[in-house]
């Protein structure tokens, strides 16, 4: 059990977020995930694994946008992250928006715009990866519960199933 984080502990996994070497960063996406709720500045933290999102390695990116959906009930501004979120889904890398529709499932009973996240969702069902199109599918099925207009999803659902 990981109990009480120090503030050098959270010192030192901040640093990491930025650290030239890639194992300190993939090692800060994990100990984000784990220890975020421990953070005292959750929007720092946020921030950083947002940052991560966009790192140079797809190992580091894939990790941050899986971790998103993880932590995205602990942090306080709900329409900021759900922004940071939505914007992803967009990303050019399939492995940021296989970590996005990662997030999106577990997520989306915080998310401020529920609509929105479903019609991304359904978006993300018609990527070009095969991977992204699979994972969004899944999503629906978690997101579904949570979505205000359930006869529209529904005909989402059964349009999707038909096509």
């Amino acid at each position: 059990m990981l109990g009480v984080v120090s503030l050098q502990d959270l010192t030192e996994i901040h640093k990491r977020c930025s650290s030239e070497n890639i194992g300190d960063r993939r090692e800060a996406v994990g100990a984000l995930g784990t220890a975020f709720i421990y953070v005292p500045d959750r929007a720092q933290a946020w921030q950083d694994l947002v940052r991560l999102t966009q790192d140079k390695d797809i190992d580091v990116r894939r990790r941050a946008a899986g971790v998103l959906g993880l932590v995205f009930s602990y942090v306080p501004d709900k329409a900021q992250v759900w922004q940071d979120l939505h914007r992803l889904t967009q990303d050019k890398d399939r492995d940021v928006r296989l970590g996005v529709v990662d997030a999106l499932g577990p997520a989306l009973s915080h998310v401020p715009d529920k609509a929105q996240a479903w019609q991304d969702l359904v978006r993300l069902t018609q990527d070009e990866d095969r991977d992204v199109r699979r994972r969004a599918a899944g999503a629906l099925g978690l997101a579904f519960s949570h979505v205000p207009d359930k006869a529209q999803a529904w005909q989402d659902l059964h349009r999707l199933n038909s096509g």
